[in-house]
């Protein structure tokens, strides 16, 4: 889920309990999914951003 406000991502993984992230770039909106890497493509200010599942921070 992204706030389209503040651009913060919240991710779940029981869809329950969410945890907040915060990306150096404002997100603002979600393009889909991608299967290989497991991820999520989504628009940023500047350019598109793949946001994937268990990444190093």
């Amino acid at each position: 889920m992204i706030d389209k406000q503040s651009g913060v991502i919240h991710v779940s993984k029981d869809m329950e309990r969410f945890t907040a992230l915060e990306p150096e770039e404002r997100v603002t909106g979600v393009v889909g999914l991608l299967p290989e890497p497991t991820s999520v493509l989504v628009i940023g200010e500047d350019q598109l951003y793949a946001v994937k599942q268990d990444c190093a921070p």
